[in-house]
């Protein structure tokens, strides 16, 4: 799930705004209205939420937070079972469970000079803070120096601009490392529809 590519701070306005409104109120923090500008309701619940995950409840959504917000209700699974469907048409990344679609994430792909591999690969390498362009983590996949990295540059998620890599928020991707073990199946397809 995301909610924007900013750091969102009073006075923002936006659909990623709405997104951030309706999280916080499925999460069960006081949130009246939805509304999409973060003013000091959005405000008093971003500290709220902030306050009770043992963050600097500042009212500033950034990396903390974004992570924060993502692992709030994170479904017990089971790693064993765990893939990861690539679309690279949809430029997503779904996390499954013996298929079942648990979370989705936007990303980043390769440009049409290089594009992404498509096919069947395993996770092979885990890298934690690797820093430069591969923000805070790397999954390395069985394919030449292909993978599934962060990025210093969230503003680029959603587009054809990587070398063929997969590049996800550094938020989401600290989510995802922890998750998924060495051998893990993950699938590049140019395009398909995922059953939820």
């Amino acid at each position: 799930m995301i909610y924007g590519n900013r750091i969102m701070t009073q006075g923002a306005l936006g659909e990623d705004i709405k997104r951030l409104q309706q999280r916080l109120k499925n999460l069960n923090v006081p949130m009246e209205t939805v509304d999409g500008h973060f003013g000091s309701q959005t405000i008093r619940a971003v500290k709220s939420f902030q306050y009770q995950n043992s963050l600097k409840p500042d009212g500033i959504v950034g990396p903390h937070t974004y992570k924060a917000l993502e692992l709030a209700d994170f479904p017990p699974v089971l790693i064993e079972h765990l893939s990861v469907l690539i679309n690279l048409s949809m430029r997503s990344l779904s996390l499954l469970e013996n298929g079942k679609l648990i979370r989705q994430y936007p990303v980043a792909i390769g440009k049409p000079e290089t594009p992404s591999p498509v096919g069947l690969f395993e996770l092979m390498e885990k890298i934690s803070n690797p820093g430069g362009v591969l923000g805070t983590r790397w999954m390395g996949i069985n394919i030449d120096a292909y993978g599934i990295h962060g990025t210093p540059n969230p503003e680029l998620i959603g587009q054809a601009v990587s070398h063929g890599c997969i590049r996800m928020h550094n938020w989401n991707v600290e989510v995802l490392y922890p998750l998924l073990p060495l051998g893990a199946k993950v699938e590049i397809k140019k395009q398909l529809t995922v059953e939820g």
